[in-house]
């Protein structure tokens, strides 16, 4: 207790400075006299989303780090336990209901420098478009705002990395007066990343434009695209939508996990007897399989997962996508583009004399689509698509809506 005084140091430090334990032994003690969990760091890690959750100067303020978190509860790491204002500030920053667990000060402080390092590299990415723009304004030239220009570029790269860290299912960039939040959305609730400055807001879109192969002059009209990053040696495929505002265009990328394989039906975690009954109607020799639901439900998953089973390499598999978000070896995928006349009732009417055995469409939008399926259907073959409804009595609903003739 002397050397804890004389030294401004908590009493398990002391123990360890004395020699009386190592700081292993002596934390772990602590916890379990604390009746509180004792984490090391080299073994559990901090989840990347509890750290973003978590501002920095809070972690800094108390010598806390967030190590998991889910919708309701924030765990935090800390090695100092007599503190009544860490739970408030946790649980007011991270909107959750804090959960503290004890940590060793060692690694407290090379847990922190790299919990908050990325974030840190896209702040000084920001400053420099900043400064950039100040330069501009102060030479009069153009400002540094166009696709091809380097920090534009890292901070997309950086954008997407953090993402994909985090687990995030969704990138959102939504313009406003002062620039343009990027928020994440992580287990369902979106979560801010940053916010772009509004010289940069331009270049970030247009970049992210180009990468999806959209067309960067088309700014009133809403665009959908697709492109393939590798990080960690796996590919993703992401699917970018873009639709204008008052402030300028908002883009929204869905981050898919393309390039680790097709999922399964059996790993989609169905009920046995729902699983069964895909597996049943997708096993018969011709018919129409229709998969509805409403946005982030996990249509296009299921659908793929369809293809994965049906893809035995004896059968042609067609499929019609607006945009292809998964690239599928041995099986034919079409893109629609409606300005250069493919759309999905022109694209259906040519495969009809492709020899298909199974036609994939991705969605079923206008009549002249749906009567298309209705051939398909009454001829010898199989389909599979999917439509934007809430449940199966919607879709009945929404077809005899387009005059689609019942069977």
């Amino acid at each position: 207790m002397q050397h804890a005084d004389k030294h401004t140091t908590n009493l398990v430090d002391a123990v360890v400075a004395l020699g009386f334990m190592n700081e292993s032994k002596a934390y772990a003690c602590f916890a379990e006299w604390m009746d509180r969990p004792f984490v090391n760091l080299r073994v559990t890690p901090p989840q990347p989303t509890a750290a973003r959750l978590l501002p920095e100067r809070v972690s800094k303020k108390h010598h806390v780090i967030a190590i998991a978190e889910d919708n309701r509860t924030m765990t935090y790491a800390t090695p100092n336990l007599f503190n009544a204002e860490v739970d408030r500030d946790v649980a007011f920053a991270s909107g959750r209901r804090p959960q503290m667990v004890v940590v060793m000060r060692s690694q407290l402080a090379a847990a922190l420098g790299q919990a908050y390092k990325m974030g840190h590299e896209i702040d000084r990415l920001i400053d420099r478009i900043r400064m950039a723009e100040v330069q501009a304004e102060q030479s009069e030239s153009q400002s540094i705002t166009e696709a091809n220009d380097s920090p534009i570029i890292e901070v997309c790269n950086r954008i997407v990395a953090t993402a994909i860290a985090a687990g995030a299912s969704d990138i959102h960039i939504e313009p406003g007066l002062n620039g343009a939040p990027v928020r994440h959305r992580i287990s369902g609730i979106l979560e801010p990343m940053l916010t772009l400055p509004q010289g940069a807001v331009r270049g970030v879109t247009n970049r992210f434009k180009l990468m999806a192969k959209t067309d960067i002059a088309m700014k009133q009209r809403p665009q959908d695209g697709a492109f393939r990053v590798t990080v960690d040696d796996e590919a993703l495929d992401v699917r970018l939508s873009t639709v204008p505002t008052i402030h300028g265009e908002k883009i929204v990328m869905r981050v898919i996990q393309g390039g680790s394989g097709l999922l399964t039906i059996d790993s989609r975690g169905y009920e046995e007897r729902s699983a069964k009954a895909l597996i049943a109607a997708l096993s018969k020799p011709d018919g129409l399989v229709l998969v509805t639901g409403p946005t982030g439900s996990g249509k296009t998953t299921v659908l793929y997962a369809a293809l994965a089973y049906l893809k035995t390499g004896r059968v042609n598999i067609v499929t019609v996508e607006d945009p292809v978000e998964r690239q599928i070896d041995g099986v034919t995928q079409i893109p629609v583009n409606t300005k250069q006349g493919t759309t999905f009732a022109t694209v259906l009417r040519s495969v009809m004399r492709q020899d298909p055995n199974i036609i994939m469409v991705g969605e079923v939008r206008d009549a002249d689509a749906r009567r298309r399926e209705a051939d398909v259907r009454a001829g010898d073959r199989a389909d599979v698509r999917h439509q934007q409804r809430s449940g199966s009595q919607g879709a009945g609903d929404g077809r005899r809506r387009l005059r689609v003739e019942a069977f």
